[in-house]
């Protein structure tokens, strides 16, 4: 079967990928974040490679090989994730494992692994009307700045999941980040945040960072450049979700109350 490649270009880099040649791109385009433009390109080696055989798929990267996916929609999940994490480990931006969202102009941002529940706490604040920025990555430019992945927010349920596809925020230059919160989900917990120090929120936040290990300079200067004035937080939460309201009311009471010491 003939294949065909193409390059996706975002956040400074580049990667292609190569896939059988009826795969559907047009499909592909849409779980891959509107922030990454796509072209197709056949000159050049491969970064990924999606093989087909008798309706499984694999994606190669590497040496390593991911799947297997048993349908084009579970492929093109997991390319578009490949996608994502070829760019933020060449990009000389820091990806960072995280919810982040737009309140008021400034980005707030919830670092965490997988399984900690980002895409709700993400989903649940987007329909409260903060706009949308990431469900995967946090990218924190050299100044701190924040910018958004906006790719579409899948939702696990019982029987099957739930696509969201809300419209990414402009920030052309990236957004200030008002707060970090470090959060996961717990059955039974309750929403009590604790502040955090600047330095345990650098250290905590620092194994969510893609770069860690190859640029971990790179990180620890995104990342305080990322928290310099920024109200940071820890708190686990249960299935009664922190609202945007709540969040707005804990930064504001933060910075009220530095201002009234000054």
């Amino acid at each position: 079967m003939t294949g065909r490649s193409f390059v996706f270009e975002g956040y400074g880099v580049r990667a292609r990928l190569g896939v059988p040649g009826d795969f559907d791109v047009a499909v592909l385009k849409r779980h891959v974040a509107s922030e990454v433009q796509v072209e197709d390109d056949s000159n050049g080696p491969l970064d990924l490679l999606l093989t087909c055989w008798n309706g499984t798929y694999h994606l190669v990267y590497g040496e390593r090989r991911y799947g297997p996916y048993g349908s084009a929609e579970g492929a093109m999940r997991g390319v578009s994730s490949g996608i994502h994490f070829v760019l933020g480990k060449r990009s000389p931006m820091t990806f960072l494992h995280a919810g982040a969202v737009e309140i008021d102009g400034n980005a707030v941002i919830f670092p965490g692994r997988s399984r900690w529940g980002k895409s709700t706490l993400v989903a649940s604040l987007v329909e409260q009307g903060c706009g949308y920025m990431s469900d995967e990555y946090a990218v924190i430019s050299q100044h701190g700045t924040v910018f958004p992945l906006s790719k579409p927010i899948r939702l696990r349920k019982a029987g099957g999941a739930v696509h969201m596809d809300p419209p990414g925020v402009s920030a052309p230059g990236g957004l200030h980040c008002s707060a970090l919160i470090l959060t996961r989900f717990e059955e039974g917990a309750q929403w009590a945040p604790e502040s955090m120090t600047s330095g345990s929120a650098i250290l905590e936040t620092l194994p969510c960072a893609l770069q860690s290990r190859e640029c971990s300079e790179q990180v620890l200067d995104s990342l305080a450049a990322l928290v310099r004035g920024a109200e940071c937080y820890r708190s686990s939460r249960g299935n009664l979700q922190p609202t945007a309201e709540s969040i707005m009311a804990l930064v504001g009471d933060r910075l009220s109350s530095k201002e009234m010491s000054l």
